[in-house]
Formats: structure tokens, C-alpha cells, sequence
């Protein structure tokens, strides 16, 4: 994985949309840019780092306040 020392930029977008039963789905977006300018790709780091941000989002779950549409 690219460390973050490794990288210009990172933006990361979530999007949260009503999944029916009560459920939502979280879509996630990740783009990152090295020092050199050029985006990490899916075939480089892209998916380490999506997978971070998941991990990420699963340790703090439990205090996101729930979404109306979700409820």
C-alpha cells in the first residue's frame, strides 16, 4: 500500500442510498495522486487503499448517526 508520505493528493467520496429492509449501501469513491503527478491506479495501490477506507468506515459504524433514509 501506498503510504500517505507516498501521495500529492487523495479524495474520497462517500455515498450512502437506501437499500430497502431498513438497509443502505455505502458507495465509495477513492482517487489518489503521487508526488509525480499520475494517479494510482486500480492495478497499482487503488484498491489497498479503497479497502482502508472500508475498514476504516466498519471501526466507526457504530457511532455514524443512522440517515433518515436508511432508518
Amino acid at each position: 500500500m501506498a503510504p500517505a508520505a507516498q501521495l500529492k493528493s487523495q479524495v474520497v467520496q462517500f455515498k450512502v442510498e437506501p437499500a430497502g429492509a431498513g438497509g443502505c449501501v455505502i458507495k465509495i469513491a477513492v482517487e489518489s495522486e503521487r508526488p509525480d503527478g499520475t494517479p494510482v491506479s486500480l492495478a497499482d495501490d487503488q484498491a489497498k487503499l479503497t479497502k482502508l477506507v472500508v475498514h476504516l468506515i466498519k471501526k466507526v459504524e457504530g457511532k455514524i448517526v443512522p440517515s433518515p433514509q436508511c432508518a
